[in-house]
């Protein structure tokens, strides 16, 4: 029984005594700093609607024993692609390996470099700040590093942000110093999902098709304008794309869609005729109005911003360095709203016959339309005699030949007849009286007849 409580007292003694010795050790031999690559810490991402921009930190100096750090140019990458040297902004970042002091004695609690970048359509602005010593003796050299982005590629739906560069540390006294070319380290951020508006659209009149976007939200942001607690609001942007395929890729001009006006919760219209239009802040919905042409049918991707102008945060915590940018974010649809087009008469099947006995015109024509799988079949076909409506006639088959009848008593022997015959959508104004003056109303959805009325003959 002593035995064994003798043992158990020798056990814990054991490692109490072995417990002295470890920590009577120097730190570096009992847990050794890995310096085998520069480190980065994420320190926040994006937090919608307050923080609209990312900071982390880099160690990027170690001064343990023989010094690690960088040499040459260092790299800043997102979703791997260069976007910039870091030593454009602030040349310490590397080559101070012989020059240590100058890195672990100069620290500098403040804004050491900013730059601007416009690279394979990502565009911001970056600020370092604050090279400091961490507080853990582990001899590291930490950066702060703050992106404010304004731009990037549509197909973007999360950022890696890397550092990329060719790394020397020091290993230990047998090897001296190692060299990694290419040393990367990155870290992930998701993108903030602000609330995206639903759409709605509906046929207006010639040419035009309206859009209606709600669910619009109110947000705002603490700093803007290079000033601390100036609130900033969020505002919409619309772009509105049409092509062929669907593509990740900024869209050319000729594949933006002009907007002619728009309106917001006031209900009062105003000309845009541009591509391009800022809302208003703090409206709940927003209606433009779209020019397109009627005939063909048109996939529209909209492309919506939430934008927050001259966004402001300060990099080193000082109220005398602030970093302003304006940040924006997209929404970009994948999938296409599709705005069907309205058929037209195909000119080679309109033809014009007249029964003199029963004195009557008859009309008759073939539908056509511009694509099969997208076109309107709400509306009216509307015949025109010398300008002056005769009658509609509902759509029925795009594959059946359509027949109208004009007895109108007023038709008169011996007198030439012009027809003309157009698609009349739903939605658009009521059917005028008189053939429009342009035949734009319906973009080449009109064909016209001419019949010259002959009495029947005498015997």
């Amino acid at each position: 029984m002593d035995r064994k409580i003798n043992q158990k007292l020798w056990t814990r003694w054991s490692w109490f005594i072995v417990a002295l010795f470890v920590a009577a050790l120097p730190l570096s031999q009992v847990a050794a700093v890995d310096t085998s690559k520069p480190v980065i810490h994420k320190d926040v991402g994006y937090s919608f609607p307050d923080r609209a921009h990312l900071k982390f930190s880099l160690k990027f100096f170690n001064y343990h024993e023989d010094n690690s750090g960088f040499e040459g140019p260092v790299e800043l990458m997102v979703n791997k692609n260069k976007i910039l040297n870091l030593n454009d902004v602030w040349e310490e970042i590397t080559d101070n390996r012989k020059t240590e002091k100058d890195v672990y004695k100069n620290y500098r609690n403040e804004v050491v470099g900013t730059l601007k970048f416009d690279t394979l359509g990502y565009k911001g602005v970056i600020a370092l700040s604050n090279s400091l010593e961490e507080k853990d003796d582990s001899k590291w050299i930490s950066l702060d590093i703050h992106i404010i982005f304004r731009s990037m590629p549509l197909y973007v739906k999360e950022l890696e942000i890397g550092v990329k560069g060719k790394w020397v540390y020091y290993k230990d006294k047998k090897h001296k110093n190692e060299v990694v070319p290419n040393a990367y380290v990155s870290q992930a951020f998701a993108l903030p999902t602000p609330a995206w508006p639903s759409i709605n659209t509906s046929y207006a009149s010639s040419k035009k098709v309206k859009f209606v976007l709600s669910g619009l939200e109110s947000k705002t942001f603490a700093n803007s304008n290079g000033k601390e607690n100036s609130k900033g609001d969020w505002t919409y942007g619309l772009r509105f794309v049409t092509r062929e395929k669907n593509g990740g890729n900024w869209p050319k001009d000729d594949e933006l869609v002009k907007i002619l006006d728009y309106k917001g919760d006031n209900n009062t219209a105003s000309p845009v005729n541009a591509k391009y239009k800022l809302c208003d802040a703090n409206i709940k919905q927003a209606t433009v109005t779209l020019e397109l042409d009627n005939y063909k049918a048109h996939p529209i991707y909209p492309l919506i911003s939430i934008e927050g102008h001259k966004y402001t945060v300060f990099p080193n915590d000082h109220k005398d360095s602030p970093l302003t940018s304006d940040a924006v974010f997209y929404h970009y649809n994948s999938d296409a709203i599709w705005i069907n087009g309205n058929p037209r008469p195909n000119s080679g099947t309109m033809q014009a016959s007249y029964d003199a006995w029963d004195k009557y015109i008859k009309i008759e024509w073939k539908p056509e339309v511009y694509d099969k799988n997208h076109y309107n079949t709400k509306g009216k076909w509307v015949i025109y005699r010398n300008g002056k409506k005769v009658g509609t006639t509902s759509f029925s088959n795009i594959d059946k030949k359509m027949t109208f009848r004009d007895q109108s008593p007023d038709l008169e022997y011996e007198k030439d007849y012009t027809y003309t015959v157009l698609f009349w959508p739903n939605g658009w104004e009521s059917i005028p009286e008189k053939q429009p003056s342009s035949v734009s109303v319906s973009t080449k959805a009109y064909c016209t007849v001419q019949i010259n009325c002959l009495p029947l003959p005498r015997f």
